[in-house]
C-alpha cells in the first residue's frame, strides 16, 4: 500500500484546472523540469507534446494526448507568478485493462493528473489479438507497436505520403510481415492482388519471396496476363473500347450475340456459318448501287477481319482478299470498280481495263471467286477469340447498316478504338478457361507490373480487373466458402482521380463508380482494398473517407493535407500538424486498428527486399568516375 501511494504521490503532475468539452486544461505541479523520471526501478517519460496521461476520476481512468504546453502569469495577493499549463485532449478510458477510444467519460474539475509508467504505456498499446504484426516502434514512448492481422487487413487501407518519404517501404514491410506469418494454407483462402503502376514491386524478392509476378508491356509481346473468357463480356469490351452507354453498348451487346451464335457450333460447322455469312455480305455491298465512302471503308476493314480470323500470312495466295477497290462518281451515285488482271477472263473489262460492278456479270464472278477463295482458306488450328470478335464486330456494323439499327458516325469511335487497341490487347492479354489465380493457385501475392503500357491500357486494366475479379467474388462468396480478396493499388492516384481531361465526364464517373462500389460494399463481400499515394489529394474524397486505417508519411502540399483534414476523422490536431515535417520512414498510424493515433517509426527493409523506388544518386553518377 505504502509503494502504490509513493507511486502515486511521485507520478502526480498536476490536477484539471478547466475542462472544454474533450480538452482539458491541466496545472502542473512546479517541480516538474526533468525530461524522464525513475521510480523504484520504473522509467516515468515527464511531460511532453505528443504524450499521453491519466487523469483519475474516483475508479475510472481516462487517458488524453498533451497537445500543448503553455506558461501564464498568475496574480497571487500582490504578487505575479508564472504557473505552467497543460492542454490535453481525451482520447477514451481504461476499461478492462486497454484503452477504450471515445469520450464514454470526461474528467471533473481538480481530478488528479499522472504521468504513465513505461509499464502502463506498454499496456495502452499491448495487443491481446492472438496473431498479430509488430509496425515498429512510436517515437514519442520509443514502444513497440503491434496490431492484429484481422483488426488491419479485414479493413481498407490508405498508405500516404510524398515521394521519399518511405510510402514504397511501408507498404512492402507491412504485406511482408503479413506474408511471413501466414501458413500455407491461407494461400488457398485469400489472394493479394497489386497493381504496380511504376514497376516497383514486380521484382525479386520486394513484398514475398513466392509472389507471383506478371510484366505487362504494349511495347513488345513479353509477359500477359491469363483472362476467362467468361470475363469478355459486355461490360469488359465497354470498359476497353470506352463504349458509351445509350448507343455503343448495345451495339457491342450485339457483336457479342453473333460471336456466341458462331461459338455454339463445332469448329467446321463454325467455319461453314461463317463463309456462308461472308459470301452473303460480300454479295449485299458489292451490289449495292449507290456505294458510299463509308462502306467503302467497311469492306477494306471487312477483309482485314477475314485474313486475321483465318491466319492468312500469304495474302497473294488469295486474290479476292486483296482487292484494291476504288470508287468512281457515276452521277448521283458512287460504284465500285478495280483493275482487271490477266486472269480475269470471266469479267466484262471496259476498255479502259477496269472492272465495273455494277454489272450484273461482273459481281457474279466477284462473288464467285470470293467463295472459292474462302473455301480454300485453312481452318485455324484454335480459334483466336480477339480475331472472331474482330470479324463479328465488322460483319454487326454491315448488318446493323442494313437493317438501319444504327448512325455509323455514333458507333465508328469504337470501331476505331478496337482497331487501334487490338495489337496492344493481343500483346497484355491471353484468353482461356482459367484465369491467372487459378493457373498459379500456389500464391499468397500477385504483382502486376503496369510500368510499360501505354496510358490508355494503365487506366483500362486495373479498371478491368478489379471490376471482373469483384463481380465474380461476390457471386462465388457464401457463407460455407469464405475466402478474401485484398486489392492493393500503388500509386492509386493514377486510377482513382477525380481530376482528368483525357476522359468524358461519363466515362471518369464510371470509372469511379466501379472503385466507389467495391470500397463501400466490398467488405461484406470479404473483398478489401489498400490504396497507396502521394496525392491523396488527387483520390476520390468518398474513396478516401471509406479507408478504415492510415499510415500517413510526410505530406507538404497544402491541398493534400486538406484532402486529409476533410476526409479523416480519427487524427488529432498534433498529429495533423506534424505531417508536413515527417522523418523519412516516420507515420502516423491511426484508425479502428488503434485506439490512439501514434506517431511511428516503420523499420527499413534490407535492400534486397526494398521496392525500387529509391531516388537517384547524381553525386554517384557525376563524380564515381573521376
Amino acid at each position: 500500500m505504502k509503494n502504490v501511494l509513493a507511486e502515486k504521490a511521485f507520478s502526480k503532475i498536476g490536477k484539471v484546472f478547466e475542462i472544454n468539452g474533450r480538452n482539458v486544461i491541466v496545472k502542473v505541479d512546479s517541480h516538474l523540469r526533468k525530461s524522464n523520471l525513475f521510480h523504484n526501478g520504473n522509467i516515468y517519460k515527464n511531460i511532453g507534446i505528443g504524450g499521453l496521461m491519466k487523469i483519475e476520476k474516483d475508479y475510472i481512468v481516462i487517458i488524453g494526448k498533451v497537445i500543448k504546453e503553455y506558461l501564464k502569469e498568475i496574480r497571487v495577493q500582490d504578487n505575479i507568478i508564472e504557473e505552467r499549463f497543460l492542454e490535453l485532449s481525451v482520447i477514451g478510458n481504461i476499461y478492462q485493462g486497454k484503452l477504450k477510444r471515445g469520450l464514454a467519460e470526461l474528467p471533473n474539475l481538480f481530478n488528479e493528473v499522472f504521468i504513465l509508467s513505461e509499464g502502463d504505456i506498454n499496456k495502452i498499446y499491448e495487443v491481446n489479438d492472438e496473431h498479430y504484426i509488430n509496425l515498429g516502434n512510436s517515437i514519442f514512448d520509443d514502444i513497440s507497436i503491434k496490431v492484429g492481422i484481422n483488426k488491419l487487413f479485414a479493413s481498407h487501407i490508405g498508405i500516404f505520403g510524398n515521394t521519399g518519404s518511405g510510402k514504397s517501404n511501408t507498404l512492402s514491410y507491412v504485406l511482408r510481415s503479413l506474408n511471413e506469418k501466414l501458413p500455407a494454407v491461407a494461400y488457398s483462402k485469400s489472394k493479394f492482388i497489386l497493381l504496380d503502376f511504376n514497376g516497383e514491386y514486380t521484382n525479386g524478392e520486394s513484398i514475398a519471396d513466392n509472389k507471383y509476378n506478371i510484366n505487362l508491356s504494349t511495347r513488345s509481346v513479353s509477359e500477359k496476363l491469363t483472362i476467362k473468357e467468361d470475363w469478355l463480356d459486355e461490360e469488359f469490351w465497354s470498359i476497353l473500347l470506352q463504349a458509351t452507354e445509350k448507343t455503343q453498348k448495345p451495339f457491342i451487346k450485339r457483336t457479342l450475340d453473333l460471336v456466341e451464335h458462331f461459338k455454339k457450333d463445332d469448329k467446321q460447322e463454325m467455319m461453314r456459318h461463317i463463309k456462308n455469312a461472308l459470301t452473303k455480305v460480300m454479295d449485299a455491298m458489292i451490289s449495292t448501287p449507290t456505294f458510299t465512302k463509308k462502306e467503302y471503308d467497311i469492306l477494306l476493314n471487312l477483309f482485314n477481319a477475314i485474313k486475321s480470323f483465318f491466319e492468312v500470312t500469304d495474302p497473294y495466295r488469295y486474290a479476292s482478299l486483296n482487292r484494291n477497290y476504288q470508287l468512281y462518281s457515276n452521277g448521283n451515285s458512287n460504284s465500285l470498280f478495280r483493275k482487271a488482271f490477266e486472269t480475269d477472263t470471266s469479267y466484262v473489262v471496259h476498255k479502259n481495263g477496269n472492272i465495273y460492278f455494277n454489272v450484273k456479270e461482273n459481281r457474279e464472278a466477284e462473288i464467285h471467286n470470293f467463295r472459292s477463295d474462302l473455301l480454300k482458306l485453312d481452318v485455324p488450328e484454335q480459334i483466336n477469340y480477339l480475331n472472331l470478335f474482330h470479324l463479328c464486330m465488322d460483319l454487326r456494323i454491315i448488318y446493323d447498316l442494313r437493317d438501319n439499327l444504327i448512325i455509323y458516325e455514333n458507333i465508328s469511335p469504337v470501331l476505331m478504338r478496337f482497331y487501334k487497341r487490338k495489337k496492344e490487347i493481343h500483346k497484355v492479354f491471353d484468353f482461356g478457361k482459367q484465369d491467372f489465380i487459378e493457373l498459379h493457385p500456389n500464391h499468397l501475392i500477385y504483382s502486376i507490373s503496369l510500368k510499360e503500357l501505354n496510358i490508355d491500357m494503365k487506366k483500362m486494366i486495373p479498371l478491368l480487373i478489379v471490376k471482373k475479379i469483384y463481380e465474380e467474388h461476390k457471386v462465388k462468396q457464401t457463407s460455407s466458402s469464405l475466402q478474401t480478396i485484398h486489392l492493393v493499388i500503388d500509386e492509386a492516384h493514377n486510377i482513382l482521380s477525380e481530376d482528368s481531361n483525357r476522359e468524358s465526364e461519363q466515362w471518369k464517373d464510371y470509372r469511379l463508380e466501379v472503385f466507389e462500389e467495391a470500397i463501400k460494399e466490398g467488405r461484406k463481400f470479404g473483398v478489401f482494398l489498400i490504396i497507396a499515394s502521394q496525392r491523396p489529394s488527387d483520390i476520390s474524397s468518398t474513396i478516401v473517407s471509406q479507408l478504415h486505417n492510415l499510415f500517413i508519411h510526410r505530406l507538404v502540399n497544402e491541398l493534400d493535407l486538406r484532402a486529409i483534414a476533410r476526409s479523416v476523422s480519427f487524427i488529432d490536431k498534433l498529429s495533423f500538424d506534424s505531417l508536413p515535417i515527417l522523418s523519412s520512414g516516420d507515420a502516423i498510424f491511426t484508425g479502428t486498428a488503434t485506439e490512439s493515433p501514434v506517431l511511428l517509426k516503420v523499420p527499413l527493409l534490407d535492400k534486397s527486399l526494398q521496392p525500387k523506388s529509391e531516388t537517384i544518386d547524381l553525386e554517384k553518377i557525376w563524380f564515381d568516375d573521376i
